[in-house]
């Protein structure tokens, strides 16, 4: 049905604007449109007062959410559009993606909202489209309703996650807040399962579109018996069987994949594997095959580019250790794995060697399981299992199998059809695996919500304070929609949970007659994203100590530890609790829950606590694990990647919660709490978080170099002191990024600048020496220099006049130039000429050059239409005004150097010497820069 006139079609028939589609067909190679696109677009994807698209894994649905983007943006009143999503690493490259592509096209500022943010709530919601997860955007909808009203449009992708237990209730709540409190905010919800859409629909009063199981790419499914010698492969339900040699006796999992792969040197493979251990096993089994048949074996590998790989993943490493180094070690022979062990830049590497070509196989937990698009050919799931057999594991679900399989035959690298086949233990598992996931159903979305959950109670008194009140917006959720939720039986649980935030100092014991009212904890916890017995417990903690001589580290983070802020990212020690005497830990500190607390959970949370504590002091964290009994199931990345960051979040919370309604606490905890938050993210000791709380450097081993090898005890320092102090004594783009980050985050103007642009000036290979004296020299000195660097300058034709003592002329005139670099560059007919004059220290008072001597160009030169002064070090700030309001242009030093030091380097445009030499007021070096087109 595709035909080249089709993309037409979204400007004639559905009213986006003709340069998307010129954008689409030039820029991206779409002149067509899929069978899902229509439906949602026949169905009033862009016209409808809110939409749900179901359609398959890579089966366009991006790309109809981008319609709607489009459709906002454009509108004669733009809206911010918001792109929600579940994980933070799909919203990194949707936020890269959105800039590239329509961010560029239609001049659209995209940014990311994520933990750690450092942009003021004024500055992110100044941006056209924003992408965040489903839980930052609940944050703001919490703290910054205000600018919530500034938004028109949320695309919320993955809406099935609805039904995820820890992810959906923050989706519930959010989608059922834009319904009853925002219903003029469009919403577009995005799913690739959901078999009940039309009820999911009616709940969010939307129009809705259902392409059933259309694909772009058909999808082959097929089963396979661990170590057979066939596996069955469904091609348009004809069963093939498929041969598979026994390439590897002891790991036959591996075996289907080297098969697959040998009969085309083009072909790749993912192979999802419920646990990491198994992950990395795999991958090792396959990578060792590999290097013992480098002739015979069945996988051709480009070294050249797995050498690349390598040494990017490398590079990429924040540590050594097994997982790290096994890793590398597959990588030559064109094999990677993926999982939480790795950190998130070693990550990027293994799916950009997916991509690229480099990595022939992958084999991944579900890291790799929803939305990031990849070349793959064939999926193998050796288990339809999510997790090991612990706490955290449990059974596939028939739609997050789909999803999983949907991660082969993207369209976008071809029209082959993808192929999945899953494993069995045996034959008769084999039916019970067709029957459940190759032909079953998937399962309805439906709700996660628990409305007698604590921390969702306390958010719904913040905002509806009574019983009643509460009810009715349980009664507006999806779970109110599709159970019975009797009135009084919901209220009484809900007066339950509030008894036990009463017991927590949440709410007041002292309430009004039909209504809860918080406590100033209650309400400043109920605006954050943690559960009130994290709070409680850590409140309870701190007011025990009382000072900071007795605040102990170990104990704080296992009290946090023990809380529900760690329940997913806990260690775990081998032998569990045995030989750990409980007692007293038990009897010392405030734990949370204490009376369901159970032994092995205290013992997983003292000893998550003790190895942070010990990387903080420097430990190498595979000494640690060791010296602590760590279960090989857990790598030193799940402290990096995972509780550490949890950790540093619940301090940062914390602080947040405490600056608000605990001021006693903060007088004597907020420093502590704060640097213990950037010693814990990032692993280092209490002199080493300065760097990063400062955000100049969070890598410990150039911190420790700058501390120990270059005597450097405080960042400030490095601002302070001799400009170049770190170059030769570190890799050169570590020495321009610390010291850039130091000079903006401790100097103030004029030094700002001045600094600032000599470090520009040593990156481009400029005389540094000639630059520094310019924020210091005489009045002809500076002049005669100025005139120099203009009169050099391509594009531009500079004529000084001989003032002879006299200062009724300007100290010159400067001609932009055409292309040619000889006619004039006209303005209506007329070349454009600019006024100069140049104003140095001599021209000074206390400091600055004053607001006459910044506008004397205007006596000089009254009959010029433009006029310039270039000035050392800087303007009064009264000049900025008064130069605007007489049509001058001030550069200073800082400024113009900038100005130079990119014509020397690159042609200027004569439109970009007009834009920027017909300004008027003060331009700042950044505002140089922006207009050169540089970041």
């Amino acid at each position: 049905m595709s035909t080249s006139s089709e993309i037409e079609l979204l400007t004639s028939k559905y009213g986006l604007v003709s340069t998307y589609v010129d954008h689409l067909r030039n820029d991206r190679d779409i002149d067509s449109l899929w069978r899902t696109q229509f439906d949602a677009l026949n169905a009033g994807l862009l016209n409808a007062e809110s939409f749900l698209m179901v359609a398959e894994a890579g089966t366009g649905k991006t790309l109809a959410a981008e319609f709607a983007i489009v459709d906002n943006a454009t509108a004669v009143e733009r809206e911010i559009s918001v792109y929600l999503i579940p994980y933070r690493s799909l919203a990194e490259e949707k936020t890269q993606t959105f800039r590239e592509t329509i961010g560029d096209t239609f001049d659209l500022s995209v940014e990311t909202s994520l933990g750690g943010d450092r942009m003021e709530p004024v500055e992110l919601f100044a941006a056209d489209i924003l992408v965040m997860t489903y839980e930052k955007f609940d944050y703001h909808l919490r703290n910054h309703g205000g600018y919530i009203n500034e938004i028109g449009l949320v695309v919320i992708d993955e809406f099935h996650t609805l039904s995820n237990e820890r992810r959906g209730p923050n989706l519930e709540v959010v989608a059922t807040k834009l319904r009853t409190e925002y219903p003029e905010i469009r919403v577009v919800g995005l799913s690739a399962t959901a078999p009940n859409c039309e009820q999911v629909a009616k709940w969010l009063a939307a129009e809705w579109s259902d392409s059933g199981t259309w694909r772009k790419c058909s999808l082959w499914e097929g089963t396979h018996v661990v170590g057979s010698d066939e596996l069955n492969l469904y091609r348009e339900d004809e069963p093939i069987t498929e041969s598979v040699s026994r390439y590897v006796e002891q790991v036959p999992h591996v075996n289907p994949a080297l098969e697959f792969l040998s009969g085309d040197p083009g072909r790749q493979a993912l192979i999802f594997a419920p646990i990491r251990r198994d992950a990395k096993r795999y991958a090792e089994a396959i990578a060792s095959f590999l290097r013992d048949h480098p002739r015979s074996g069945p996988v051709e590998v480009d070294r050249v580019v797995t050498r690349d790989l390598e040494e990017r993943i490398s590079d990429a490493a924040d540590r050594r250790g097994e997982v790290q180094e096994a890793l590398e070690a597959c990588i030559p022979h064109g094999v990677g794995f993926h999982h939480a062990g790795l950190n998130d830049t070693v990550k990027r590497c293994v799916v950009g060697g997916l991509e690229d070509g480099s990595l022939r196989v992958v084999v991944s937990t579900t890291t790799l399981g929803a939305g990031i698009n990849l070349p793959i050919d064939r999926v193998f799931i050796t288990k339809p299992r999510l997790g090991g057999s612990g706490e955290y594991g449990r059974p596939m679900t028939t739609g997050e199998y789909k999803n999983l399989v949907g991660r082969s035959g993207r369209p976008q690298y071809g029209d082959d059809p993808g192929e999945a086949v899953l494993y069995a233990e045996n034959a008769l598992q084999q039916q019970d695996l067709y029957d459940n996931f190759l032909t079953g159903d998937i399962e309805p979305v439906t709700s996660a919500i628990n409305p007698i959950d604590p921390e969702l109670v306390l958010d719904l008194i913040r905002e509806y304070e009574g019983p009643d009140r509460i009810y009715e917006f349980l009664s507006d959720t999806f779970h109110g929609a599709t159970t019975d939720l009797p009135e009084s039986e919901t209220i009484q649980g809900i007066e339950a949970t509030v008894e036990e935030l009463i017991a927590q100092g949440m709410v007041d014991s002292g309430q009004s007659s039909g209504r809860f009212d918080l406590t100033d904890l209650g309400y400043a916890t109920s605006k954050q994203l943690i559960a009130p017995a994290t709070v409680h417990a850590a409140v309870r903690y701190l007011r025990d100590v009382k000072s900071l001589d007795k605040f102990d580290v170990i104990d704080f983070l296992t009290v946090l530890g023990a809380s529900p802020l760690l329940d997913q990212c806990r260690l775990y020690r081998r032998g569990g609790e045995r030989g750990i005497d409980l007692e007293p830990i038990r009897d010392r500190l405030p734990l949370p829950d204490s009376d369901d607390l159970s032994d092995e959970t205290l013992a997983n949370a003292l000893v998550t606590a003790q190895v942070i504590a010990d990387w903080l002091r420097g430990e190498e964290l595979g000494v640690s694990f060791t010296r602590r009994r760590i279960t090989s199931s857990r790598t030193p990345s799940d402290v990096s990647e995972r509780a550490a960051p949890m950790f540093a979040r619940g301090i940062k919370t914390l602080t947040e919660i405490l600056e608000e309604a605990e001021d006693p606490l903060v007088a004597v905890f907020n420093d502590q709490l704060e640097q213990l938050e950037y010693q814990v993210r990032y692993g280092l000791d209490a002199g080493g978080a300065a760097f990063a709380r400062h955000h100049i450097a969070t890598e410990r081993r150039w911190i420790d170099h700058m501390r120990d090898g270059l005597d450097i005890e405080h960042p400030s320092e490095i601002a302070t002191g001799p400009m170049f102090r770190l170059f030769g004594e570190m890799p050169g783009q570590q020495a321009f990024k610390y010291t850039r980050r130091a000079i903006n985050e401790f100097c103030e103007e004029p030094e700002l600048s001045r600094r600032n642009t000599l470090l520009d000036a040593r990156s481009e290979g400029a005389d540094t020496g000639a630059i520094r004296s310019l924020f210091e020299t005489t009045q002809t000195v500076f002049e005669n220099h100025c005139e120099e660097r203009l009169g050099n300058c391509n594009g531009l034709q500079y004529r000084s006049f001989d003032e002879q003592g006299q200062d009724r002329y300007p100290e010159g005139e400067l001609t932009i130039l055409n292309d040619d670099q000889s006619t004039p560059y006209e303005v209506d007919g007329t070349p454009l000429v600019i006024a100069v004059e140049c104003k140095s220290k001599e021209d000074l008072e206390e400091g600055e050059i004053s607001v006459d001597n910044a506008t004397d160009v205007v006596r000089k030169a009254d009959t010029q239409p433009f006029q310039l002064t270039i000035g050392t070090p800087q303007f009064a700030s009264g000049a900025h005004d008064e130069a605007r309001r007489q049509g001058v242009l001030l550069l200073p030093v800082a400024a113009f150097t900038t100005l130079m030091i990119h014509a020397e380097r690159s042609t200027i445009q004569p439109e970009t010497f007009a834009e920027l030499f017909t300004s008027t007021g003060h331009l700042t070096r950044r505002e140089v820069k922006r207009i050169l087109g540089e970041r």
